[in-house]
């Protein structure tokens, strides 16, 4: 409770809602404090990561590619949030809050989030912010994604798999892998409304 309560100070500091005080501790003795008191913790684990003394899983500054570190500030309200449930084991609903606060998100953000579902092993939702995040660059005038984009884009998930049966079949991998990508993205569990069901989404 220590913890989240200096964390909670800091951030109010940081936004103008508290006035620095002689009495009360700066922002970053509150943060360090945070930090301190529970280190394995969310607050703890934020505090950190804003101190430049931790990192966030998957979801990183969009200045941290130049400079090489995290900056106080750099990181929005749903940012934190989304990094938080992420680095907990909730992808799911780190997935919500990038969904629900997008503009929120930078592009490098959202790329990180897209790799932590990809991780996860959610390739829908992956495959979902990556529409997003090229829709984003696209919109800046960059038309080009990174080999590893792609492949966040295009999973290869089964691939062992698909590459056996592709070559007792004669059937091209690359249109096999097309082809769950489209029915399915990757759910071998899903059912459709008429009973298909599997990865190819067959009856």
């Amino acid at each position: 409770i220590q913890a989240r309560l200096a964390f909670i100070l800091a951030r109010a500091q940081t936004y103008g809602y508290l006035s620095s005080d002689p009495g009360v501790k700066e922002r970053v003795e509150l943060l360090e404090e945070a930090a301190a008191r529970d280190p394995a913790g969310y607050y703890g684990m934020i505090a950190a990561v804003l101190l430049g003394k931790g990192t966030i899983v998957g979801l990183k500054p969009a200045e941290q590619e130049k400079k090489g570190s995290l900056l106080e500030d750099s990181l929005s309200g749903p940012e934190e949030l989304a990094a938080g449930f992420f680095r907990f084991g909730l992808p799911l609903y780190g997935y919500r809050i990038v969904r629900e606060h997008r503009d929120s998100f930078s592009p490098a953000n959202i790329l990180g989030a897209a790799e932590e579902l990809n991780r996860a092993g959610l390739f829908l939702e992956s495959i979902r912010l990556m529409n997003l995040y090229k829709s984003r660059l696209e919109s800046r005038g960059w038309s080009i994604l990174t080999p590893e984009a792609c492949r966040l884009l295009y999973p290869t998930a089964f691939i062992t798999d698909i590459a056996e049966l592709s070559r007792s079949e004669g059937f091209p991998a690359a249109v096999f892998l097309a082809l769950v990508r489209e029915e399915s993205h990757f759910d071998a569990h899903i059912v459709s409304r008429t009973g298909a069901v599997g990865l190819t989404q067959r009856s």
